[in-house]
């Protein structure tokens, strides 16, 4: 989920940086370091999850044979996490089980790399039933919210950072102001051929050499089933859907990039049965192809 993140995040920070220092200015590295998930704001279309329900038996007793000392039966205890809650979240091709761990090698763009991605906490709030997904990469760590429903996995934010500088901290941050739409579907729609689409309205600014920019961006991210294959990877080998994708992404209310143009990346993601995200490969434009592939899973 994260590299289409990073990605249009930096062509964002980037576009606005040279619009407004010009194409010599030095910008330095940008690099994300941390992230607030919104909640409230989120416009979010979610099933209400189910929630454990008591089923307490009583048994009337007569009056006269009430005892000198009457006993009570301790009601069972209610946990943060009921099995109903929790197994939502589990979706066969991506199962997010609290303590369950990704690690993946990147090579292309950001050779190199390793990415940690985990699951904590599975969780009722104020957008119903979700799951804390965090990612790892060189030291930084960055908070995700996944929405578990009946319709499927939804990304509650979706490019929610805080950009620094080796110069300057805080030089620019972006939000996720609404979220429709799903990262997957339910299983059973998962056939070949299969579309579906997600949408997000992204607000941000950034301090490019004392001035402010003000941006609003619209990102639409467009699936396509195309089949299944099997595949080696670090990790093993798997029989995996592959699932095409591509983003657009525009600037709606963005001061100096008013009337800028769309960018579109694409990239191939491959889910496992049990496993989740097992490769992907995205290509971006002006940059290049970024390969993600699985070294290790872990699951309690």
């Amino acid at each position: 989920m994260s590299h289409y993140t990073h990605h249009v995040l930096f062509t964002i920070a980037t576009m606005l940086i040279l619009t407004a220092c010009g194409d010599g200015g030095d910008v330095g590295d940008l690099s994300p370091t941390s992230t607030t998930i919104p909640t409230s704001e989120l416009a979010v279309d979610t099933d209400s999850s189910p929630t454990a329900e008591l089923d307490i038996e009583t048994t009337a007793t007569p009056v006269a044979e009430i005892p000198e000392e009457p006993t009570t039966t301790p009601l069972p205890a209610v946990t943060s996490e009921p099995a109903e809650i929790a197994t939502i979240c589990e979706h066969p091709y991506y199962p997010l089980k609290t303590g369950t761990q990704w690690t993946y090698a990147v090579s292309g763009v950001g050779e190199g790399v390793e990415q940690i991605h985990s699951v904590g906490q599975i969780t009722e709030g104020a957008n119903g039933t979700s799951a804390q997904l965090t990612y790892m990469v060189e030291g930084v760590t960055v908070e995700n919210e996944v929405i578990c429903s009946a319709s499927g996995l939804q990304l509650g934010e979706y490019n929610n950072l805080t950009l620094n500088t080796p110069d300057a901290e805080g030089i620019g941050s972006f939000e996720t102001i609404e979220s429709t739409g799903v990262y997957l579907p339910p299983a059973d729609q998962l056939v070949p051929g299969a579309t579906w689409t997600a949408n997000y309205v992204i607000e941000g600014s950034l301090d490019a050499g004392g001035q402010v920019i003000e941006t609003t961006q619209e990102v639409e991210v467009a699936y396509e089933l195309e089949g299944t294959e099997s595949i080696s990877v670090a990790a093993g080998d798997f029989e995996a859907i592959r699932v095409k994708q591509t983003l657009t992404q525009r600037f709606v209310d963005s001061g100096l990039l008013q009337g800028a143009p769309e960018f579109t990346f694409e990239g191939t993601l491959w889910f496992a049965e049990n496993v989740g995200l097992v490769q992907s490969e995205v290509n971006v434009q002006n940059v290049g192809t970024t390969t993600q592939e699985l070294t290790t899973y872990e699951a309690p």
